[in-house]
């Protein structure tokens, strides 16, 4: 990509981890030209965000029809250049950036230098992952989602087993009599809303498992905690390819738009060769649809009772045909490892898995 220090009226395509990241490192410039974001959610626009208004890309465009839009979602990078072109905006007024491109020269030394310094933290972390590779080898574990299907019944047949828990499910730990063994989290805007509560779901887990890309949102207590393990979180595009399936946790874990990829890569690595899904719905009241519209239907129950509605201001409403292609790269490493999957769920879409009943499995 092109330099973009120097433009004049940038607009930025995205309000996600990327985008908000560039808006930050664009503050550094004496003069931020930085003048709007845009983004096809319908339920981010007219909001504002940093201080500045979110707005559609039609409006961008009718606004600034000089502006430089700088395209900053993860995947669909090519359908969102296309979808500005047929409105008209120049192919020279489009630029396309990643977490890995530079606005300049010294920002490129500044990343460089914050880089090697987040490295070397996760090199001091791996070697704590690194104790736990097949830990649990030959066993089994249940990876618990937080779909509307999910019932303490169900839960409470789990109490004997080991569980991956994620996301608000401490929110019911009061109802049951167990807790989980291991428990998964790494969307920022979560974290942001669970972090006070970070010593209480340590009090009530086995081990605690996030990405090293939010530890900066997270007290000194949590980070030094001989419970917490930090994974390198890698967010790369990956439609229309399925999502890599990571065999080296202690080195990466990869983003598969939601915290149950994250779980199967680290269940695999600590050695359970089956694994069933329990609480997976894989269907929301509100979807985000590839083209960027929304998708809604007020019949379906998001969450169990106790954990509230859908969450629309997070930076991410669920994706379901991404999320679907990170259970199909789940099933696909697993059959080439003679890894045993299944869907314990009661109801829901997902049909990845073949589906089994709990009940079956006491």
């Amino acid at each position: 990509m092109r330099e973009i220090s120097g433009e004049r009226e940038i607009i930025i395509f995205g309000v996600g981890d990327i985008g908000t990241d560039l808006y930050e490192r664009m503050k550094e410039l004496k003069n931020n030209p930085v003048v709007c974001f845009c983004d096809n959610n319908t339920s981010r626009q007219g909001n504002m965000f940093k201080g500045i208004r979110i707005i559609s890309p039609a409006e961008a465009v009718n606004k600034y029809p000089n502006g430089t839009f700088v395209i900053t979602v993860i995947n669909h990078k090519q359908a969102v250049k296309e979808q500005l072109l047929d409105l008209h905006v120049p192919d020279n007024q489009i630029i396309t950036f990643s977490s890995y491109d530079f606005i300049n020269d010294e920002d490129k030394k500044r990343q460089e230098r914050k880089r090697k310094a987040y490295f070397e933290w996760c090199r001091i972390h791996n070697a704590k992952i690194r104790e736990l590779k097949n830990q649990y080898s030959g066993k089994r574990c249940f990876i618990i989602g937080n779909g509307g299907s999910l019932t303490i019944n169900d839960l409470e047949m789990l109490k004997d087993e080991y569980t991956f828990g994620c996301n608000r499910i401490y929110k019911i730990f009061s109802q049951l009599s167990w807790r989980p063994t291991f428990y998964c989290f790494y969307d920022i805007q979560r974290t942001k809303k669970i972090k006070n509560d970070l010593p209480y779901i340590l009090n009530n887990c086995d081990y605690l498992f996030t990405s090293s890309t939010i530890k900066d949102e997270l007290c000194g207590n949590v980070i030094d905690h001989k419970k917490t393990y930090f994974v390198h979180m890698e967010k790369e595009p990956f439609y229309p390819e399925l999502p890599r399936f990571s065999e080296n946790v202690d080195e990466k874990v990869y983003d598969g738009q939601t915290v149950l990829y994250m779980a199967a890569q680290i269940a695999v690595y600590l050695g359970f060769n089956q694994i069933y899904y329990l609480g997976v719905d894989n269907h929301y009241s509100i979807e985000l649809n590839l083209d960027g519209s929304i998708r809604k239907d007020l019949t379906v129950k998001d969450y169990p009772s106790g954990l509230g509605g859908m969450e629309l201001e997070s930076s991410v409403i669920p994706q379901i045909e991404l999320t679907t292609m990170s259970f199909e790269a789940v099933k696909k490493y697993a059959g080439l490892h003679k890894i045993k999957v299944y869907n314990a769920t009661r109801g829901g879409r997902l049909e990845t898995f073949e589906r089994i009943n709990l009940n079956l499995l006491f």
